[in-house]
């Protein structure tokens, strides 16, 4: 193999630091906006609440002003009321289970895991799992 001389060993290294620069930006931006997106989107943050309010109603930039504090008030009961009806409904579905499970086989017992392990999977894709709720606390 060819040794490389000093100036192409410099034009290799810049445009791998370049290249490399370039991919570590696309996957972090992708990743900003990504969460950035959920939260505009979904009607359980305040965002996408007020975002769904201004669309739905078209409103105009007068009543936007007039109906933020109202919309920020509410959103805030909607966030708080689905944390809450989440939190209630693991507590409903581990009860079903241990009280199911003295009457399951260790094959059906086998087969509930599974089934919960599936889903955890199919709500939290790798690398984009939404952060615990004390590391979110910085509202």
């Amino acid at each position: 193999m060819k040794k490389l001389t000093k100036k192409q060993q410099t034009i290799t290294i810049i445009i791998s630091t370049l290249i490399f620069g370039f991919l570590l930006g696309v996957f972090t931006s992708g990743l900003y906006i990504r969460k950035e997106f959920r939260e505009f989107v979904s009607v359980k943050k305040e965002k996408g609440f007020k975002n769904l309010m201004n669309n739905v109603l078209d409103l105009s930039e007068e009543q936007t002003v007039l109906l933020d504090s109202i919309f920020t008030k509410h959103a805030i009961v909607i966030e708080e009321l689905h944390n809450e009806f989440r939190e209630k409904f693991k507590q409903n579905m581990d009860s079903l289970e241990t009280e199911m499970s003295p009457y399951l086989t260790e094959d059906q017992k086998q087969t509930l895991i599974e089934m919960k392990k599936k889903h955890r999977r199919l709500r939290k894709p790798f690398l984009f799992r939404k952060p615990k709720k004390d590391c979110n606390k910085s509202k």
